[in-house]
């Protein structure tokens, strides 16, 4: 006896067939199908909840901001790379965004003293990117400041 028969002789149930009608289900009874409804809201109801909470707390005010540097920088000699750096950690957003945009002014206030290279700045998806170009076009890079919520890392990942 197989393992299909021996579950059918202890369910002590007639063998049911599936018909075309019934798109490849058993026919199961409406008492069946009724007691795993609420199950399953249940289950779905929890699952909806925890997600909810889970992007509430991502994009909560009161959680910590971290203020991140982003570092785009392409030469003839190296090729291109990026680069993330944490600079520091906020309170709240307002606080991260304002430092933000002080460090941008702090690099091209610094880098407009130097004579072989020209800047300028461009808004680009809510922030402001710092572009910095040799003279002789040797190098180029962009800086921007971002803020971001202290569970989000915006390095990318690398498989092992």
């Amino acid at each position: 006896m197989n393992r299909r028969h021996q579950v059918m002789a202890w369910s002590n149930k007639p063998y049911e067939t599936c018909s075309r009608s019934t798109q490849g289900r058993s026919s199961r009874s409406a008492d069946d199908e009724s007691k795993r409804t609420p199950i399953m809201k249940r289950y779905l109801l929890i699952l909806t909840v925890i997600q909810g909470m889970g992007l509430t707390s991502i994009a909560s005010a009161e959680s910590a901001w971290v203020l991140w540097s982003q570092q785009f920088f392409h030469s003839r000699e190296v090729g291109s790379r990026t680069t993330w750096e944490v600079l520091n950690a906020y309170r709240d957003r307002e606080s991260c965004l304002k430092a933000a945009s002080n460090y941008i002014t702090l690099l091209e206030d610094h880098n407009k003293t130097q004579d072989d290279v020209k800047t300028s700045k461009q808004e680009y998806v809510g922030r402001t990117r710092l572009f910095i170009e040799a003279v002789d076009r040797s190098y180029s890079s962009h800086i921007s400041g971002v803020c971001l919520p202290e569970m989000i890392d915006p390095r990318p990942r690398f498989r092992e």
